[in-house]
């Protein structure tokens, strides 16, 4: 109750979840969204979390830069979400439900889809990958990663040659490339079903060719758009 959740109500953890509304009614600069997760699985995650045993570490406040706050000083941060969500999500192995994994809840669309560091706004097709960030090695030196095309465009989608088991292979051999920000171990615990559904659904993506280079793996420099 101190310094975690344990202060704030379910409706002010539910809030700022679907809203991206703090829980003194300033908006969040949310990293990963969960503004569609439907009501029953919203639910769900509050009683997971309100379930673990409570660890009394304290967690320093957020410090922002010249650009985050002007961003707040000129209100460009504002709460997200629209409320208009399910009750409840059919669990299937159907490219509906890999929809619903892709966007609502591993939030796959927020880091294969490039956008704009100033704004958060995408700045390419949903799913096309070239989002460059910031990550180290296993050296802890600076490097370079961009996220990979997921459209089965045949030049540049990084999966469109991938059968469905080999997909799903992929999630179940985890860590492969150190320092990448792909969190493999928690996604590799996804099941089969929820996996081929994924599968399904990015299989189904209208292709969108990638402008500018996908490496596989760290790169010292970040690759240039010309």
């Amino acid at each position: 109750k101190d310094v975690g959740i344990g202060r704030y109500s379910d409706g002010q953890i539910a809030r700022a979840l679907r809203y991206g509304v703090r829980h003194d009614g300033k908006a969040l600069l949310d990293f990963m969204p969960y503004y569609d997760l439907s009501v029953e699985d919203m639910t769900a995650l509050i009683s997971f979390l309100r379930s673990q045993e409570p660890v009394n570490k304290p967690v320093p406040e957020s410090e922002w830069n010249f650009l985050g706050k002007a961003l707040i000083a000129f209100e460009l941060i504002k709460p997200m979400g629209d409320g208009d969500v399910p009750a409840t999500i059919p669990r299937d192995s159907t490219a509906e439900y890999g929809k619903y994994i892709a966007r609502s809840v591993a939030n796959c669309v927020g880091c294969h889809t490039n956008r704009d560091m100033m704004t958060g706004g995408f700045t390419s097709p949903d799913f096309s990958g070239q989002f460059v960030m910031d990550v180290e090695d296993a050296n802890g030196d600076a490097k370079y990663i961009v996220s990979p095309n997921l459209t089965p465009d045949p030049a540049t989608g990084r999966i469109t040659d991938w059968t469905q088991s080999q997909f799903i292979s992929r999630f179940r051999a985890g860590d492969i490339i150190a320092g990448s920000p792909m969190p493999w171990p928690a996604f590799g615990r996804m099941s089969d079903m929820e996996l081929a559904a994924l599968y399904k659904y990015l299989s189904q993506l209208e292709p969108v060719v990638a402008e500018i280079e996908i490496p596989v793996g760290l790169i010292d420099e970040p690759p240039s758009s010309d």
